[in-house]
């Protein structure tokens, strides 16, 4: 898995993840992996992705691709685009969308966080899009990074940028499969304090 983390604070927002790539109980240190990407940057938007390396491959291959931006700008047009996603997912990409039986739906498999000048946005396996106001992390490390990042959220000193990456280093230190170098993208955002 990974860390993922994003905070608004001051009129900008900023995206934030670490580099470390797991397979099971085996890691791929930073010098060893060229692609550790866990960031991508779609038009104004920037996605940290977390979960499986394949996902990254079909997200960086959906973005070369694409004729288009899609509108990432609020939770109803993140929503639609994932939802006209989906069929493509399992005719090009051979999506396996069948996880539990009890799942209202099928899986998109896609477990991100969307940051740009209108926000910050989650998106979960089942495609339900969330609207944060303040932070947010996602990835086997997120317990470790919401703690960190609500610890000094409201220190005068800590901006966007610094709060993000304190939530990633909380991840990195606690959670065993988040490491590696910090890596980090911070956006102003429109008619935001």
């Amino acid at each position: 898995m990974s860390t993922v983390t994003a905070a608004i604070k001051d009129g900008y927002i900023c995206i934030a993840s670490e580099s470390q790539t797991s397979f099971g109980r085996s890691k791929i240190p930073d010098e060893y992996l060229q692609n550790d990407a866990k960031l991508f940057e779609w038009g104004p938007s920037v996605i940290g992705l977390v979960g499986s390396v394949s996902m990254s491959m079909v997200l960086q291959d959906l973005i070369l691709k694409s004729k288009k931006t899609p509108s990432l700008s609020s939770p109803e047009k993140i929503f639609a685009f994932f939802k006209t996603l989906h069929p493509k997912l399992k005719k090009e990409y051979f999506l396996q969308a069948k996880e539990d039986d009890d799942d209202p739906v099928e899986t998109s498999r896609f477990s991100l966080l969307i940051a740009n000048k209108y926000g910050l946005f989650g998106v979960d396996p089942m495609r339900e899009v969330s609207h944060y106001n303040k932070f947010w992390a996602m990835g086997s490390g997120m317990r470790y990074a919401l703690g960190s990042m609500l610890s000094v959220y409201d220190l005068d000193d800590f901006d966007a940028t610094r709060i993000a990456e304190a939530g990633v280093r909380g991840g990195v230190t606690f959670d065993i499969y988040s490491g590696g170098e910090i890596k980090s993208k911070t956006i102003k955002l429109i008619n935001k304090k």
